[in-house]
């Protein structure tokens, strides 16, 4: 004779059938944690694609390169993300000569090649986990130009 009645025995299946659907979708998707960076990153990339955005306004405007961030937050109607959505610290932007400049932020996962497109398909945000800089180039001589 069992121990168990149906029911007890109907309810342990249901825990374990649970359980087992709990652990497959963790396997499947990663824990929350990972998830939750993959977000950050993808925060990430989408702060430094209107960061380029916005340059290449600044420059169509101003035929030249802002010196720095706050330069291009002064501009009327510019929203610049200027900081990590995670840590806070400020994304690194420098110019590098008239019309290149660099973009830095410090990823916390390596990009795959199935993560979502960000504002400009033909810019490469591929990056590694860590500090990751982008070098990005604008015409200024001709970006008004025909």
């Amino acid at each position: 004779m069992s121990r168990w009645s149906a029911g007890q025995r109907l309810a342990a299946a249901a825990v374990v059938a649970v359980a087992v659907a709990l652990i497959a979708g963790i396997l499947a998707v990663g824990p929350p944690s990972a998830q939750r960076a993959k977000k950050l990153d993808e925060a990430r990339r989408a702060d430094l694609a209107a960061i380029e955005e916005l340059v290449a306004g600044f420059v169509r405007v101003h035929h030249r390169l802002p010196v720095d961030l706050a330069a291009l937050s002064e501009e009327p109607g510019y929203a610049v993300p200027r900081n990590d959505p995670e840590s806070g610290k400020p994304y690194e932007y420098a110019v590098l000569n008239p019309d290149t400049y660099r973009l830095c932020a410090d990823f916390a996962t390596r990009s795959t090649r199935d993560g979502p497109v960000v504002f400009a398909p033909d810019r490469n945000w591929s990056h590694n986990a860590g500090l990751q800089c982008f070098n990005r180039h604008v015409d200024v001589a001709t970006v008004n130009k025909p």
